[in-house]
Order: structure tokens, then sequence, then C-alpha cells
């Protein structure tokens, strides 16, 4: 499992799987939507990335993974925090 809640923000971790999908909808699903921390994540599965605009996630983090930074994560605007972290 590559999803993981810690201290009120969602870790996605590694590679983000189509299996993590529900995982992820569910934690998103609470009362305040936690925001999604995508710092340590190498690998964002297009379910992720579905569930993160339906559900309007706050994304912040800087992934190490170049496609994910240049490509993937400014298709997610007006998602993303200005922030580099979710601390």
């Amino acid at each position: 499992m590559s999803i993981e809640l810690r201290e009120g923000v969602i870790h996605v971790l590694g590679e983000g799987r189509v299996e993590d999908a529900e995982t992820l909808f569910t934690l998103l699903q609470a009362d305040r939507s936690p925001p999604v921390d995508v710092g340590e994540c190498r690998h964002l599965h297009a379910a992720l990335v579905q569930v993160l605009l339906g559900c309007a996630a706050t994304v912040c983090g800087t992934p190490s993974d170049g496609f994910l930074r240049a490509l993937g994560l400014p298709n997610l605007q007006p998602t993303i925090s200005s922030t580099k972290s979710c601390a």
C-alpha cells in the first residue's frame, strides 16, 4: 500500500498504483479533506490523478520524478498548494 495518513496528511509513497485509488478516495471523503503530499511519490497512476481531480484535493510536495514535476503536477492546478511542503 502506497497511501498513508500521518498527522492529518495523506502521503503517496513510492509507486502510486491503481489499487490505491479506493483508499485515497476514502481518505479524501473525510469531513475535513486532508492535503495530499506527493513528495515521496515516484509514479502516480492515472486513477489516482482522477481521484485527486474529482475530490479537488489540495496537493503539495515535490516528487523526485521529472515527469510528475514537469507534466503531472501542473495539470492538477489549481489544486496544488503554493507551498512545497504539507508541514
